[in-house]
């Protein structure tokens, strides 16, 4: 016998997550309290459409201005 073709579609290929990089360690000496953070993504079934740089840990709550971009500037660092 021979298989019918009953016009189904198979379903799409799983997507693959992106790869995000926040870049290399940054080491300050105060008074500079600020830094630019130099990020990078990629995607390897498709294209980094957004950026979304978050704080995980310190001793106080930094400013991150331009977090949605590939480089963004944490400020208001302090010792710790």
């Amino acid at each position: 016998g021979t298989a019918a073709n009953c016009g189904a579609t198979p379903p799409p290929p799983a997507n693959q997550a992106p790869t995000a990089n926040a870049g290399a360690d940054v080491a300050l000496t105060l008074p500079t309290n600020s830094t630019l953070l130099n990020g990078s993504g990629s995607d390897a079934d498709g294209t980094v459409v957004s950026y979304a740089w978050t704080q995980v840990s310190g001793p106080n709550t930094a400013v991150l201005s331009n977090q949605n971009t590939q480089n963004a500037t944490a400020s208001g660092l302090v010792q710790g």
